[in-house]
Order: C-alpha cells, then structure tokens, then sequence
C-alpha cells in the first residue's frame, strides 16, 4: 500500500476513509502513520472482528485488540 498511500500524502486530504477487512484496515493504519500522514483515519469494515460497522479507526482498533500502533 505504500505506493498508494504516497500518493495520497500527495493529495493533502482532509482524511481518509478505509472500506475493506479489520487486518488489512490495521495494516493501511500503521503504514499511514509511519509515511506520516496525519489526518482523521475512518473505516467501514467486516471480517473477522464483529458484525460489519462504521467506526474511527482507533476506536475500533483499541477495542478489537488488533494490533495496530497508535499516534
């Protein structure tokens, strides 16, 4: 994802919406932090955390036990 993520740091956005499992979510978490992307991080997600649900990514992530670091 770094190649895309790059791009996006790029972009400037106002934040970044993430639509897809739990795990891969964690993973683009983590890679967003360390390329330094600092904006609002939100996720739609299904998998194998929970019924699917709309949530702030640390949120979620602090909740689910996955593990992710958090800036």
């Amino acid at each position: 994802m770094t190649p895309q993520l790059t791009k996006i740091r790029s972009l400037e956005p106002d934040a970044i919406l993430v639509v897809g499992y739990v795990e891969p979510a964690a993973f683009i978490y983590r890679q967003s932090v360390e390329l330094g992307i600092d904006v609002p991080r939100f996720g739609f997600t299904s998998g194998s955390v929970g019924n699917s649900s709309a949530w702030p990514i640390p949120t979620r992530w602090k909740a689910s036990g996955t593990c992710a670091r958090q800036s």
